[in-house]
């Protein structure tokens, strides 16, 4: 779940998991925003395909 922005419009410090759903409901609030979606969502869907794994 991704937590409330705070009084500045930020997110709180740490790292947020949450469904992709979730992620593009609450990020891709116009158009411009939905373009950059689509295109992290084209991104990861090669990575996939090439098998590129995950590092952390």
């Amino acid at each position: 779940m991704i937590p409330e922005f705070d009084e500045n419009g930020n997110l709180p410090p740490g790292v947020h998991f949450c469904e992709w759903e979730e992620f593009v409901e609450r990020f891709g609030n116009n158009f411009k925003r939905q373009r950059m979606i689509n295109g992290l969502e084209l991104a990861m869907t090669q990575l996939k395909a090439a098998d590129v794994e995950q590092f952390t």
